[in-house]
């Protein structure tokens, strides 16, 4: 029995003596890297410190100390913190109640991760913002410090930020929430975005919302359909009928320079039509023959605020009638809005606003191309639904 509990005591201490060992062993190996990383980090921390004359540390870190997370450091001054961020191999400034709201979301452990960028102000109203590894802290004095990330804050910052006026500084930190296929949200100071994973962030213009969305109610399809193609030419005897060729395009935009494709990715391209492969037009209200067969029918999926904020139709056209007598007539867009260098040259276009069509549902419009006694009539109807 003796021998028994010798053997077993034998053993246990030399496991442990082998567990320690090891535990040495690797230790010193991978001393040398953390020795290395600290020198850099209390380099860096002390250039900064220099750089924003933060003056003495704190007695709380009389020396640089690690982070909880492996590979940070950081050391307080009597005006803040400097965090060394380990990925980004920098020291950054954060301090008042930015720290504050990030020591409440667990510092590097929590969801912000590390400092990113130094502690600022915000540009054009009273305000404060940092930069972490997985998101923005934002401070004003009205609203305190928020975080916020991901596909609220890409929207909130396509928007205009702060400076938005249908949003304004965060007001609440980013939401859960289960309704309606949202699955976050969060409120400003003039609105709220609710983020869905399939149809993206809806903006909500009201500030304290918190029931989610309808989606059906964000959303409108737009139907554009060419109903009629028609033409004719003075002097010619059969039917009156002239000979088109060039091309004629609508494009949907949701502000000046921010295209929508329609939903099955289509060319925006109505026609477009070779001079040796000319269309004969005649003047008979309808799709000419020569045209039949062509896909005229356009469905976009616009946001109901888009269309609300002047979402528009762009008609442009290059229109011309082959003349076998002298050079071809160029057919000029009348009613146009302006010109614009498209394509390859300056045209006349024409836009119209959809939001009129949010009540009357659908609406046509007509497009005349003329030179002289000739001209080219195209007919459009526009459908919005929800």
């Amino acid at each position: 029995m003796k021998m028994k509990i010798y053997l077993l005591t034998s053993m246990v201490i030399l496991v442990n003596h082998f567990s320690y060992a090891q535990f040495t062993r690797n230790n010193t190996a991978a001393q040398p890297t953390l020795n290395l990383q600290m020198e850099e980090a209390k380099k860096l921390i002390q250039q900064k410190s220099t750089q924003l004359k933060l003056g003495s540390p704190h007695a709380e870190t009389p020396e640089v100390k690690p982070t909880a997370v492996r590979g940070g450091y950081y050391q307080r001054f009597n005006s803040g913190w400097l965090y060394y961020n380990p990925k980004m191999k920098a020291a950054f400034f954060t301090s008042g109640e930015i720290t504050v709201k990030w020591g409440e979301l667990g510092y590097e452990s929590g969801i912000m991760g590390f400092p990113a960028g130094d502690l600022v102000n915000t540009p054009n109203r009273t305000g404060k913002f940092q930069v972490f590894d997985n998101g923005t802290l934002y401070f004003s004095p009205t609203t305190g410090a928020h975080f916020i990330r991901g596909e609220i804050r890409n929207e909130w910052l396509k928007r205009g930020a702060e400076n938005s006026a249908m949003l304004g500084f965060p007001k609440t930190d980013e939401l859960e929430i289960f309704e309606n296929g949202y699955t976050r949200y969060q409120q400003f100071e003039k609105g709220s975005l609710f983020f869905s994973l399939s149809e993206g962030v809806a903006f909500v213009n009201n500030p304290n919302q918190t029931q989610a969305p309808d989606l059906g109610s964000q959303f409108r399809t737009v139907e554009i359909e060419v109903t009629s193609i028609y033409g004719s030419e003075s002097g010619v005897t059969i039917e009156n009928t002239l000979e088109l060729y060039g091309w004629f395009d609508l494009r949907v935009y949701v502000k000046k320079d921010q295209e929508v494709r329609d939903i099955e990715g289509r060319s925006h391209s109505i026609f477009n039509i070779e001079e040796k492969r000319y269309a004969t037009i005649g003047y008979s209200d309808g799709i000419t023959p020569s045209l039949q067969g062509r896909d005229f029918h356009r469905k976009y999926k616009l946001r109901t605020e888009d269309i609300e904020q002047g979402a528009f139709i762009r008609a442009i056209g290059w229109l011309n009638d082959v003349d076998d007598d002298s050079s071809n007539d160029y057919l000029g867009m009348q009613n146009s809005s302006g010109k614009v260098n498209y394509n390859g040259g300056n045209h006349r276009y024409h836009d119209q606003l959809l939001k009129p069509l949010l009540a009357k549902v659908s609406d046509s419009v007509t497009y005349a191309f003329v030179e002289g006694s000739d001209n080219v009539i195209i007919k459009i109807k526009i459908t919005v639904t929800k």
